[in-house]
């Protein structure tokens, strides 16, 4: 059974409250960590598609991390809107949305590399090399360096 309106609002701050009231669109919420951005974010959500304002179907929340996506879609599924709403990670909605093209096209999706460190193995046993204990750590460690400092390959 969904929440009743005032237990959307009743544990918010005046900000929260007037962020989860909000008819901005788009709203930017900019707040320090356990502030309470995905509370207000999810009630937000509840309260839109309970007035009519959002359509469940065409709610799309996205987030960096798995476990924040599972977080958001748990506390969705206790305010009532369910399944409806698509919650995941920016990854793991880009590879969805391709992976139905590919369907779409009626063409096999490319396999998801499981590992960065596997992917580097595979190199360096490509290149002919025996790679000793911890090199690939030691390689794809120099990657992320290069990546970071904007160093490309030729570099």
């Amino acid at each position: 059974m969904p929440v009743a309106p005032d237990l959307l609002l009743d544990d918010l701050d005046p900000e929260q409250r007037t962020a989860v009231l909000s008819d901005g669109a788009p709203l930017c919420i900019v707040a320090p960590a356990g502030s309470g951005k995905t509370r207000v974010l999810t009630r937000r959500i509840a309260r839109r598609i309970r007035e009519g304002s959002a359509d469940p179907s065409h709610v799309l929340v996205i987030t960096f991390t798995r476990r924040a996506a599972g977080e958001l879609a748990g506390r969705l599924r206790m305010l009532g809107p369910r399944d409806a709403v698509a919650a995941g990670t920016f990854h793991g909605l880009a590879y969805r949305l391709l992976r139905q093209r590919w369907e779409d096209q009626r063409r096999r999706a490319p396999a998801l590399a499981v590992s960065r460190l596997r992917l580097v193995e595979e190199a360096l046993g490509d290149l002919r090399r025996v790679p000793r204990r911890g090199a690939a750590q030691e390689v794809a460690a120099e990657i992320d360096w290069a990546r970071a400092r904007q160093v490309g390959p030729s570099a």
